[in-house]
């Protein structure tokens, strides 16, 4: 390792087209089935290594930005980027400091792998920093011990998902989508969300695991019209289910609106007090940990199902040819036919009201930047 390293480098967000989850198994893992696709919303990462006696891990950026429904004492040690640093210095036995300073625009808690993403960043740049001690197999390896999804974003492209989500077969989009994705101000914890699906399908025959689709099948649908499309997530029905509530202050706070394409994002923040936030996007699901969501002891608890189905209702109106709950939520999206599409309709959601509170659209952010690179 040499005596200095820095790299500036970014994670994408993802979103899920398609989510079946089969049984709980005997490790308390879920099998799911899933189209994972990268989208241009992205976190940016300024990594500084430097040969050291000690381990020992320093991360700015993560109090206060912007990101939704999530309080901000995480402890370090659950942050996956410390704990994807944690692994590497185990696996390769190298001692080293490592200063991170993130710019985050992933909202955490909202199906959109931010967490996942920034631990598949970290690990890509400390391999690099090392020399590439870590072969591709042993990266892969050591990105599946430490989640479920940060394969993927170790992969970077389009794949179809299987296993407790570390098995990637990547594939090509045959055309670009254009995103609209929509955060409300509340978090949802994968390993709750998984509880509650068990808990329902326990005593609903309506929601036991539906039989498999191919994955040629799926993938071929991609280049139907998306409202044509027949894909679905096992999560949203449990969620419209008036049976749960929240008591995030999404009746007084921001959602967050972006538009993702494949080279740029542009984001909104809607009005009253911007998103807060910070900690980690959650630890894997075999720890059973949840990401905790935002209470105010004066906001009322809110049904999930009113608050999702009012979600899908706005990007329908919007001209969105197909919506759907990303991951075990709290985002939903909706696709259009093109980027103006996708532009209108950004700007159509950031002119209502949200449970009387009226979005106000920001200036468009649009950024690029270079992939992870693992040999």
């Amino acid at each position: 390792m040499s005596s200095v390293f820095q790299k500036k480098t970014c994670s994408s967000a993802k979103i899920n087209l398609h989510l079946a989850v089969g049984e709980k198994r005997a490790d308390g893992f879920h099998d799911i089935e899933s189209i994972f696709v990268p989208v241009s919303l992205r976190d940016h990462i300024d990594c500084l290594v430097s040969r050291s006696t000690a381990f020992s891990v320093t991360i700015r950026g993560m109090e206060g930005s912007g990101q939704v429904g999530i309080s901000g004492d995480i402890p370090l040690e659950q942050n996956l980027m410390y704990r994807a640093a944690l692994l590497f210095h185990h696996t390769t036995r190298l001692a080293f400091s490592l200063r991170i300073v993130i710019e985050k625009n992933i909202p955490q808690g909202a199906g959109l792998g931010g967490g996942s993403s920034n631990a598949a960043a970290v690990l890509g740049v400390l391999n690099e920093a090392a020399g590439f001690p870590l072969s591709h197999d042993a990266f892969m390896e050591a990105a599946a011990r430490l989640g479920s999804d940060v394969p993927f974003f170790v992969k970077g492209k389009a794949a179809f998902i299987t296993g407790r989500g570390e098995k990637v077969a990547p594939f090509d989009l045959a055309r670009d989508l254009f995103f609209v994705l929509v955060t409300p101000a509340f978090a949802s914890g994968t390993a709750e969300a998984y509880r509650l699906l068990d808990e329902r399908r326990s005593v609903s025959r309506e929601l036991v695991p539906q039989e498999s689709v191919s994955p040629e099948t799926l993938i071929a649908a991609l280049e139907k019209p998306p409202s044509a499309w027949p894909y679905r997530n096992d999560f949203q029905s449990v969620f419209l289910d008036d049976l749960y509530t929240h008591s995030g202050a999404c009746s007084t706070s921001s959602y967050k609106i972006s538009m993702c394409r494949e080279r740029g994002v542009h984001d909104t923040f809607g009005g009253g007090k911007r998103p807060v936030g910070g900690g980690a996007e959650g630890v894997d699901r075999s720890e059973g940990s949840a990401k905790r969501a935002a209470t105010s002891p004066i906001q009322p608890s809110i049904s999930l199902g009113e608050t999702y189905r009012e979600l899908f209702s706005s990007l329908q109106e919007t001209g969105a040819g197909f919506t759907l709950l990303s991951g075990s939520g709290s985002t939903v999206f909706g696709v259009y036919e093109s980027v103006d599409a996708a532009e209108a309709a950004v700007e159509g959601l950031s002119g209502r009201h949200w449970r009387s509170q009226q979005l106000e659209t920001r200036p468009p952010l649009v950024r690029s930047c270079a992939a992870i690179r693992c040999s």
